[in-house]
């Protein structure tokens, strides 16, 4: 499988697919823009390279055939997965080249955020927006 280096995806199309893994639901493009800091114009064009490499699919909103809604495919999702192993693997190799003491200071220092539910939260700007 290709990596986002490989497929040669800008730094925007990648987090415009982390967003969408990350809410594992289909998101208006406008939404999408707004909360990665893009004009619609700008936005669209990442779909639709992400589009050309089937990473994700575009349907019209049922209730508002105006609005274009985007998801991962399974090639996308599996990319963003793959993305995510690799980050793990280089993490757990890191760990193991230091010292127990420095693997456990580093436990004490994240242990309120990951005891928290701050990682579990979707952020506000990622809830689909309903209409009226």
């Amino acid at each position: 499988m290709s990596t986002f280096a490989d497929i040669d995806l800008t730094l925007s199309q990648v987090r415009m697919m982390m967003v969408l893994a990350y809410v594992d639901t289909p998101l208006p493009i406008s939404h999408i823009a707004s909360h990665l800091d893009l004009s619609l114009a700008s936005a669209g064009r990442n779909v639709e390279r992400l589009l050309h490499e089937r990473l994700v699919e575009r349907n019209e909103d049922p209730d508002d055939r105006r609005v274009k809604l985007v998801r991962l495919t399974t090639i996308g999702r599996d990319l963003v997965s793959q993305h995510f192993e690799c980050h793990q693997r280089m993490l757990a190799e890191f760990t193991q080249r230091l010292s127990e003491d420095d693997r456990m200071r580093i436990v004490a220092a994240l242990a309120p955020v990951l005891d928290s539910n701050l990682l579990l939260e979707v952020p506000p700007t990622l809830t689909t927006p309903k209409t009226p």
